[in-house]
């Protein structure tokens, strides 16, 4: 893959299985090495590095804390709302005061956007997501993606590993 804005900001290259992608006149600097991921927002806020398969990412100014230390994530954003941790290979995740509550037990995804849209369940190995209320349906049946923004501007379906994309303008 190779994309070019050649008048914009965004450059974005795929070479041998690496993903390069640099905003040039922009913030944003973004480079994948050797399977190891580097990505700086300079004049920014945001620092993230991938290095030796462990994660620290840090908004310096921000509110963001995210370390991934010893194959066990800690993310805390201190002064907002989000408090997640991943503790003996469970994913615990909660929004206080918010929306999203989500929770791995027994290997099975379950997550629940109350009071709002989203709807999404893992069940059985196989995704079931779905918008409530809104526009998109997406389905992960049999190994096969379908997609679905109904209302809306996209569908898009993946059936036997051969994309197909529509855009109709309802």
């Amino acid at each position: 893959m190779r994309e070019f804005y050649e008048e914009g900001i965004r450059r974005e290259v795929y070479e041998e299985g690496i993903r390069r992608e640099v905003y040039e006149e922009g913030i944003r600097r973004e480079v994948y090495e050797e399977g190891i991921r580097r990505e700086v927002c300079e004049e920014g806020i945001r620092r993230k590095v991938y290095e030796e398969g462990i994660r620290r990412e840090v908004y310096e100014e921000g509110i963001r804390r995210e370390v991934y230390e010893e194959g066990i994530r800690r993310e805390v954003y201190e002064e907002g709302i989000r408090r997640e941790v991943y503790e003996e290979g469970i994913r615990r995740e909660v929004y206080e005061e918010g929306i999203r509550r989500e929770v791995y037990e027994e290997g099975i995804r379950r997550e629940v956007y109350e009071e709002g849209i989203r709807r999404e369940v893992y069940e059985e190995g196989i995704r079931r997501k779905v918008y409530e209320e809104g526009i998109r349906r997406e389905v992960y049946e049999e190994g096969i993606r379908r997609e679905v923004y109904e209302e809306g501007i996209r569908r898009e379906n993946y059936e036997e590993d051969i994309r197909r994309d529509v855009y109709d303008i309802l």
